[in-house]
Formats: C-alpha cells, sequence, structure tokens
C-alpha cells in the first residue's frame, strides 16, 4: 500500500501543473484564466446544476469527468477554441499529443486508478455516454461564461469563431445535444448575457 501511496503523491505534482497552464479566457483581475480555474469552476457548476439533471445520470461520474476533462493539458498545454477553429492539422495535433499523454499518467499511477483516469479521459474525448456529453456541454458554456461576463464572447477575436460560438447557443446545441433543460436554460442567459454586455 506504501508503494500505491508514493505513486499517488508523486501523482499530485502532475496535478499541481494544471495551475500554470494559461487558457484563452481573462479573469476579472485581469489575470488570464489557469486551467486549474476553470476545472474548478466546471465542477461547481456540475455541483450547482446536478438537482436538475434527469435522475438517469451518474452524478459521481460528472465530478469525476470534470475533474479529469483537461487533465492531460497539465502536459500537453491548452489549445484555445480559436486556435482550433478550421484548423483541422491544430485538432488532430492535440488529440494526438493528449492522448500520448494521458496514456503515459496510465504508467505512472497505481492499479486500478491507471485505468480509471485513463477510461474516463477517453470517454470524455469519445463522447460516448450522456454523462460525457454533458460536461462536453458545461465544459463550453462555462467557457463562454467567462468570457461573456465582462467582455463580451467577441473576445473570441476571431470573428468566425465569435459568430460559431454564438451559432452554438442561438441553436441550442448542447441542450439538443444532451435533452436537459436546464443546459437549455444556461444557453438562453449566456446568450443573452453576451448580448447585454456588448452594449
Amino acid at each position: 500500500m506504501l508503494d500505491k501511496a508514493k505513486q499517488i503523491v508523486q501523482f499530485m505534482d502532475t496535478v499541481e501543473k494544471l495551475c500554470y497552464i494559461k487558457r484563452f479566457a481573462t479573469l476579472k483581475d485581469n489575470n488570464r484564466e489557469r486551467d486549474s480555474d476553470h476545472i474548478m469552476k466546471l465542477s461547481f457548476l456540475v455541483l450547482l446544476v446536478a438537482d436538475f439533471l434527469s435522475d438517469r445520470l451518474n452524478k459521481t461520474k460528472l465530478f469525476e469527468l470534470a475533474l479529469v476533462h483537461d487533465l492531460a493539458e497539465a502536459d500537453a498545454g491548452d489549445v484555445s477554441y480559436i486556435e482550433q477553429f478550421e484548423n483541422n492539422e491544430a485538432v488532430e495535433h492535440k488529440r494526438v499529443k493528449e492522448l500520448n499523454v494521458i496514456k503515459s499518467y496510465q504508467k505512472l499511477l497505481p492499479s486500478p486508478l491507471n485505468d480509471k483516469i485513463y477510461e474516463l479521459f477517453m470517454e470524455y474525448e469519445t463522447g460516448c455516454t450522456i454523462e460525457s456529453k454533458i460536461i462536453h456541454s458545461l465544459d463550453k458554456l462555462e467557457g463562454d461564461l467567462q468570457c461573456c461576463k465582462d467582455l463580451n464572447l467577441s473576445t473570441y477575436c476571431n470573428h468566425n469563431a465569435f459568430i460559431s460560438r454564438i451559432s452554438a447557443l442561438q441553436k441550442h446545441k448542447y441542450s439538443t445535444m444532451t435533452n436537459e433543460p436546464i443546459i437549455e436554460a444556461l444557453e438562453r442567459l449566456i446568450l443573452e448575457k453576451s448580448k447585454d454586455t456588448s452594449n
């Protein structure tokens, strides 16, 4: 058991790296958001909406997916939506790099944690379960909410990327994908908030 504890302690150094990875969004204090900020806010968003989600969902799995969904960025780094937008090469490069990283993490952790972390990450990446679709939706909505707090979604700079994000909200992309009324309500509010802050 001591060996397992040592591996867990060592892996926490990897988790700490998430506190250094900067994202595109800016916080209210004008500092760049970090992966750890985003993961914490996404986890709280899951907590806040969980009671309004369908009973069919595995709510423990939602929290696990929220914590793990960007884990590989600790060593792969973050690639913003703007950089990925209409850039298949960047998307594929990100996918391959993160896959290699998560496989390396699988070797660092003791069993059964190693397979659990790997499988959670892959579940999110493939969107093969309703829980992974919920977290994918909340992940995007949390990012949109951060961007429209003070500066509007137009902080995406790239006009086409901005239109894509607004279009997703207008079409209720995430509530359609998940069939969850609370997610549709969030889409509506974020879209309205974006319009309000642009005036």
